[in-house]
């Protein structure tokens, strides 16, 4: 009841457009970037479920005629004993969630990927700032409340997504970045792969090789967390095989090679 319960509410609802292969937030967000009439952008996904007072007030008055963008702070709603595992309770947003339309506009908007298209644009946005000499800044005090995944299903579904489209966000690479993207990536589906491997090292210690990405992920995240967020041992061996079930749906199917 989404359209619904917005136009009830006095807000424009506008419908995405495009081929069906096209349909991914990026788009959506790229329509609403150009329809928009406002010197400033605001992005906030679908599981942000609310925003502190003076939130848009806040980061509209962080600009000034060289400000290129403004990041702004998020908090976590951990309801669930998943979200609490999955989640921090705070931080900074890794992609604007305000920026100067012109600048959206210079830079192309968001890529059609599904998976990585926060940080092409990020990264875009900041190439453009310097290149032009213009600043970005972080507005902690404006922040919006969002939601991870809740259960081990949706965390499944979600990473699965994740590999499926990943691909398209390593073909837009290149050189150091394409190394970075990789181990950032793909961290976690070693770390299940490898995971299979451990119980092998009875039969032959050469396997101990093979299970390295597991000890060593395993071992640095029981050291970074206490209490029930060492769950996340679990949780990293549930996202990598989702991931590794994203990745063959992509290999095995021609329109997951085509589009999101």
């Amino acid at each position: 009841n989404t359209v619904k319960i917005a136009e009830d509410a006095g807000a424009t609802v506008l419908q995405e457009k495009g081929p069906k292969k096209d349909r991914c937030p990026a788009n959506a967000w790229n329509q609403g970037a150009y329809y928009a009439d406002a010197d400033i952008l605001c992005f906030l996904d679908a599981d942000s479920i609310g925003v502190n007072p003076g939130f848009i007030e806040l980061g509209a008055k962080a600009f000034d005629k060289n400000t290129a963008s403004v990041y702004a702070g998020y908090r976590t709603a951990r309801g669930t004993l998943v979200e609490k595992i999955v989640s921090d309770d705070s931080g900074m947003s890794i992609h604007p969630t305000f920026v100067r339309k012109s600048v959206f506009k210079a830079v192309g908007g968001y890529q059609l990927i599904g998976y990585g298209e926060d940080t092409l644009f990020a990264e875009s946005v900041s190439e453009y700032a310097r290149k032009n000499g213009m600043k970005e800044k972080r507005v902690p005090d404006a922040y919006w409340t969002g939601r991870a995944a809740s259960s081990l299903r949706e965390l499944y579904k979600q990473k699965k997504w994740y590999g499926r489209t990943s691909v398209l966000y390593m073909k837009r690479l290149k050189g150091k970045g394409l190394a970075r993207g990789i181990v950032s990536t793909y961290a976690m589906p070693a770390y299940s792969l490898s995971l299979l491997t451990v119980p092998m090292i009875a039969v032959s210690h050469a396997f101990i090789i093979t299970a390295l990405p597991f000890i060593v992920i395993f071992l640095t995240t029981l050291a970074k967390n206490r209490g029930w967020n060492m769950a996340k041992v679990i949780t990293h061996a549930i996202s990598g095989f989702a991931m590794i079930h994203g990745l063959l749906v992509y290999a095995l199917s021609n329109s997951a090679r085509k589009g999101r």
